[in-house]
């Protein structure tokens, strides 16, 4: 198991601000009744908000009501997310909803991208909802050879459970 340091409820509810299942306005907040920070540092550093969590967080010590401490740890909590929300962006191009990007995540970890693209026929077990010929056209499309051993170790497996069925 992994602690993200955010429940499901938090990514999963859209209202709460942070869900990665759709468009909502960025909120952020754990407690509603605090100040809407996440607006100030977008405000602030615009384009550069990315960078600044990921490569320079002390620099978010700047907006009133964030010292350095807090700073650094608002950092380490949005890279966290990054990784996941990466996930999310990277499955959907092939029609993979958000909603197995939590299970990938937390099976994967934080080189889920780079397991995939080497073997994306793991999503066959990990993923809810696809099967081996969305994964096998998902391949494909990333390049992965008709006559690569996990393509065809997958393949097998999944006749002999369709044969089951």
């Amino acid at each position: 198991m992994l602690d993200l340091g955010v429940s499901s409820y938090q990514l999963d509810e859209r209202e709460r601000g942070f869900s990665y299942l759709g468009d909502n306005e960025l909120d952020m907040r754990m407690d509603k009744t605090q100040e809407l920070t996440a607006k100030k540092i977008v405000n602030t550093f615009g384009e550069e908000t990315i960078h600044i969590f990921q490569y320079e967080p002390e620099k978010l010590a700047s907006i009133k009501g964030i010292n350095k401490e807090k700073a650094l740890i608002m950092a380490e909590d949005f890279n966290e997310n990054w990784e996941l929300w990466q996930i999310v962006g990277y499955l959907e191009r092939f029609g993979i909803g958000p909603q197995n990007a939590k299970k990938i995540y937390q099976s994967l970890g934080a080189n889920a991208i780079q397991e995939i693209e080497d073997n994306p026929y793991i999503l066959v077990d990990l993923a809810r909802g696809v099967d081996f010929k969305q994964i096998d056209k998902m391949a494909m499309d990333i390049g992965i050879g008709y006559d690569n051993e996990k393509r065809i170790e997958s393949g097998i497996k999944y006749s002999l459970i369709r044969i089951r069925i």
